[in-house]
């Protein structure tokens, strides 16, 4: 080929990169289910390749177990939802207001406070409570639709995932290979040894994440709900957990949860707990867990990640904010491939 030819081809396949991204903002809810279920089937991969290994099973055999496991876990959520979170997010709604006055009081108290002037209209703890409440009923009947949308939206969103992950589980290297025949033929080996280079890297970060996310709900809940015995701590947990999927804003997140939780309780001893709890919570995940399970994957200089995350939470929402720092870090690997030249010949994994 030509170079001539081999410039065009590098040029369309810049371009095609290109509209990709554009293409990215309007599709970027429909995007969510396969990037949720591309996640899931990446991070199963490992134990389909152990067992074909270790058993010698088919690869639709070893995609099963892993698929099936994934179901069990579903429905075991379903269950802990529909008999855990379901009760105690009913009896919070009920006692919303007595909540809101408790925490107010506890927060009125802390700064010696009686009353408190809003938008001129001096009010006590109660009478905050009560405005404070209204304002989430009439705000709640408002989006009342926008949330049953939501809802359903979400419910679909599971459904497509759950199939979505089913379908890349058992097609998967049909569609690495697929992919890989996109690509000029003269690329193609550039574009493996990339592949080779990106492999490992998003491997560690998805269960890299996946690990952090279990671990810091798991000990909230154990120090939160049966240490301190705060009332539906399960809640708490999850958001901590989840807010770990968010770099930079979620531990900043994080803390102001536990300040709010800390405000509620009281005793200045109990305070003090939840404070060095949220300290050394923070401190475990990024100089022990973090490190530990994310290896190559948390390679990435500080304001590279913030960066990142900003940009794309501003440009594509949702799916930019779990994007954002797989792609800063397959930009690395790529620009290093580019200017550095590509590594020595290394075989692809079972899977690419």
């Amino acid at each position: 080929m030509t170079a001539n030819g081999s410039a065009s081809i590098k040029w369309a396949v810049a371009i095609a990169v290109a509209l990709a991204f554009l293409l990215a903002y309007p599709l970027r809810f429909v995007l969510l289910p396969f990037v949720f279920a591309g996640a899931l089937a990446y991070v199963a991969r490992p134990m389909v390749n152990l067992l074909r290994r270790r058993w010698g099973l088919p690869h639709w055999g070893a995609a099963l177990v892993p698929f099936l496991l994934f179901l069990g876990i579903l429905s075991a959520i379903g269950y802990v939802v529909e008999s855990m979170l379901i009760p105690q997010l009913a009896e919070m709604v009920n006692n919303a207001p007595l909540m809101a006055e408790k925490f107010l009081e506890n927060l009125f108290d802390r700064f010696h406070l009686t009353n408190v002037q809003i938008f001129g209209q001096t009010l006590s703890a109660k009478m905050a409570a009560d405005e404070l409440v209204n304002a989430l009923k009439q705000a709640a009947g408002a989006n009342a639709l926008v949330a049953i949308g939501g809802g359903i939206g979400a419910m679909m969103g599971c459904v497509i995932t759950v199939v979505l992950m089913g379908f890349l589980l058992f097609t998967g290297p049909a569609l690495a290979h697929g992919a890989l025949w996109l690509v000029p033929p003269d690329l193609r080996p550039r574009v493996r040894n990339i592949v080779v280079e990106i492999d490992p890297m998003l491997g560690n970060y998805l269960r890299g994440v996946l690990v952090i996310v279990l671990f810091a709900a798991a000990v909230t809940y154990v120090v939160t709900g049966l240490i301190f015995h705060v009332p539906h701590a399960i809640f708490l947990a999850l958001a901590v957990g989840l807010l770990e999927t968010i770099p930079v804003i979620g531990p900043i997140l994080s803390f102001i949860a536990f300040g709010l939780v800390a405000v509620h309780q009281k005793g200045m001893g109990l305070i003090i707990a939840f404070g060095v709890f949220a300290i050394v919570l923070r401190l475990t995940i990024d100089q022990l867990v973090g490190p530990l399970v994310l290896g190559r994957a948390a390679r990435i200089p500080a304001i590279v990640v913030i960066f990142a995350f900003l940009v794309g939470g501003a440009t594509y929402g949702l799916l930019g904010v779990i994007l954002a720092i797989p792609i800063a870090a397959t930009i690395k690997i790529v620009l290093t491939d580019l200017y550095e030249g590509p590594p020595g010949p290394e075989p692809l994994s079972e899977e690419p």
